[in-house]
């Protein structure tokens, strides 16, 4: 486990008056171990399989101090079980949720760098991490069902989505 991780949430639960106990340090170790993104489930059942014996309430209450020392961040958006993944120093990133079929579309790099450095600049903030969230409807749902989803919050993208459909292919 890589120990600036470890230190950076001893660090926090020091502050917090409490200790390293031997069943959040095995969370830790599990987080890292899986390298992927991950529900509280996942943990808890490649914990088990492991042999590790925890609860579902102390990794939960472990995941809320790992979620506010920025070693993981939440990255479930849909509304749907929620889901987590290791923080990267300075990682930036937006999300893009279709409110109809949940597809979550990930982007990252120097787009999102640019947004979030003019944000902090002109806030004068200097971010850890960022998580932006978009929430509309996918191009694929408007296709899949044009008239069901043309409601007084869809015009505007449904408008823009129309306008792209007329356009000549060279003008791209």
């Amino acid at each position: 486990m890589p120990d600036q991780k470890l230190e950076q949430f001893k660090t926090l639960l020091k502050l917090r008056g409490l200790s390293m106990t031997s069943e959040r340090q095995q969370i830790l170790r599990a987080i890292v171990a899986l390298g992927a993104r991950f529900s509280v489930d996942d943990l808890y059942f490649a914990m088990h399989e492991c042999g590790m014996k925890t609860s579902k309430a102390t990794i939960y209450r472990t995941i809320q101090l790992l979620l506010e020392s920025g070693i993981v961040n939440e990255s479930a958006l849909s509304g749907r079980q929620a889901s987590y993944e290791l923080a990267e120093p300075g990682e930036h990133r937006l999300h893009m949720v279709c409110q109809h079929c949940g597809k979550t579309s990930e982007v990252r790099g120097a787009d999102v760098d640019r947004f979030v450095a003019q944000i902090s600049e002109s806030h004068e903030f200097l971010p850890l991490a960022a998580q932006i969230k978009f929430s509309g409807i996918c191009v694929d749902c408007v296709e899949a069902n044009p008239i069901s989803l043309r409601r007084e919050t869809c015009v505007p993208f449904l408008k823009y989505y129309q306008s792209r459909q007329t356009k000549p292919a060279d003008a791209s």
